[in-house]
């Protein structure tokens, strides 16, 4: 909260900063507080920030549907939240699009902004929540919606609403569905160069038959050799994501998830000479690759 703003009133402070002091080892469970008694004093504007922020730090409690919840009470007051240029005057206004769901829904500009003089606006739109009648003026439109089941009917949506944008438009919505797994393979796999095993997706059913081998992994996956790689679709950062090294690993492995559908893949052993995993991570510039960070580990899976 601002020191300058009165007791009730609370500025949008914004998942970065927040994830900043919880990793910092602020405790921010005050400051939660303040938030829920804020939001309760009223249906306002700054109770929308507050129950927004209140939500970010329920994630980052672990407590996501109970964050959820609050998001969505948020949204119901408006959909608009604002955070100024972290440089003081606003050389770029950035208006992104975003939709209500967890900190792994949508691409989180304002890490990306800090220390820079590019003020955010961030709409969030879904089929329940449309496009306002008017927009707050920007220079540019950043579509930070990711890519999954749940976000393609919108993002397709988007492609077409977006096609004739008066303003540049950054992320293309209609490409960002071009980003699921399977998708991602069918169009790098061929490239010259590109070592990319075959992704498909399977269900619960026929991951049960390959764990008891009355179909082979060959006839759903044109490369498939043991160790598989196997993680829920709509899943990041590791979560159900394990390498089974034989049919009989998948009895345990579908017993502890519930999901019902699962992407596949050949494990590739992707380690250096002295054992260890190396992830990295480049990002093109018209077409120019810049490297941006390296995860080294003992473990094949890197997340940090």
């Amino acid at each position: 909260m601002n020191q300058q703003d009165p007791p009730n009133i609370h500025a949008f402070i914004g998942p970065a900063a927040l994830m900043k002091m919880a990793c910092s080892g602020i405790n921010l469970t005050p400051l939660g507080e303040r938030l829920l008694a804020l939001a309760g004093s009223g249906r306002s504007v700054s109770s929308a920030d507050a129950l927004l922020d209140l939500s970010t730090i329920l994630q980052l409690s672990n407590s996501r549907e109970i964050a959820l919840s609050v998001q969505n009470e948020a949204l119901k007051l408006k959909q608009l939240y604002h955070l100024p240029a972290p440089r003081g005057i606003a050389g770029i206004r950035l208006l992104a699009l975003m939709t209500p769901g967890d900190l792994m829904t949508n691409t989180p500009l304002d890490f990306l902004l800090e220390d820079s003089d590019i003020a955010l606006d961030i709409l969030y739109v879904s089929p329940h929540l449309p496009f306002p009648d008017t927009l707050s003026d920007h220079d540019v439109l950043f579509v930070a919606i990711g890519e999954s089941d749940e976000t393609r009917p919108l993002l397709e949506r988007l492609g077409v609403s977006l096609a004739h944008w008066p303003r540049p438009v950054l992320n293309q919505a209609d490409r960002i569905t071009w980003l699921s797994r399977d998708h991602a393979y069918t169009r790098l796999s061929g490239l010259p160069g590109v070592v990319m095993p075959a992704t498909v997706r399977l269900t619960r059913h026929e991951l049960e038959n390959i764990e008891n081998k009355s179909v082979p992994a060959q006839n759903y996956l044109s490369d498939a050799a043991f160790p598989l790689i196997v993680r829920p679709v709509g899943s990041h950062a590791g979560h159900g994501l394990e390498k089974i090294d034989r049919p009989a690993d998948l009895f345990d492995y579908l017993k502890n998830l519930p999901d019902k559908v699962f992407y596949i893949s050949r494990f590739i052993d992707y380690s250096h000479p002295d054992g260890l995993f190396r992830k990295y991570r480049v990002v093109l510039i018209e077409g120019r690759p810049y490297a941006a960070h390296m995860g080294i580990s003992t473990h094949w899976m890197i997340h940090y």
